[in-house]
């Protein structure tokens, strides 16, 4: 079965003092579910969360743009079968108090479990746990329109 959005694991809890619009805490679930979703349909959509000039930086990968996102995202899924998500935390920061409505950016932090395709190594495990972090800037073009990753970074704590 494939991760749902309504999963828990993709709604992290947010400061009280300075709350998250409901929008962008649904754009974050919607990502995970489909980051923790193989196949090219999947692949798509997943390359849709981001703007077309976007900037994506994945460890020591990067890409710009959505081809070269698209090709990353590709390579994502070379050794790993199944990955779930779990966002634990997002502390999110508007800097600029007249484009705040229309951009904001955010840090996060979760654990990603995965399993690869095969061992890397004889005795070594297929499956793991991973903690990671995120800083995310994101942008829409008004308040109807959905919002777009304009920079993403990602830290994998190995």
């Amino acid at each position: 079965m494939s991760p749902s959005a309504s999963d828990v694991n993709y709604h992290p809890a947010c400061p009280v003092n300075h709350p998250l619009d409901s929008s962008i805490k649904d754009f974050i679930a919607r990502f995970f579910a489909i980051s923790d979703t193989p196949g090219p349909a999947m692949t798509e959509q997943w390359v849709d969360f981001f703007r077309d000039d976007a900037m994506l930086v994945m460890g020591n990968d990067e890409a710009t743009g959505k081809e070269e996102i698209w090709n990353l995202r590709l390579g994502m899924w070379k050794k790993v079968e199944a990955r779930k998500h779990t966002v634990f935390k997002v502390f999110p920061g508007s800097f600029d108090s007249i484009v705040a409505t229309h951009e904001t950016e955010f840090m996060m932090f979760g654990k990603v479990t995965y399993r690869l395709k095969k061992a890397p190594a004889p005795g070594e495990e297929r499956d793991a746990t991973v903690s990671w972090a995120a800083h995310a800037k994101v942008k829409r073009d008004g308040l109807g329109s959905p919002w777009g990753f304009a920079f993403y970074k990602v830290y994998l704590q190995r």
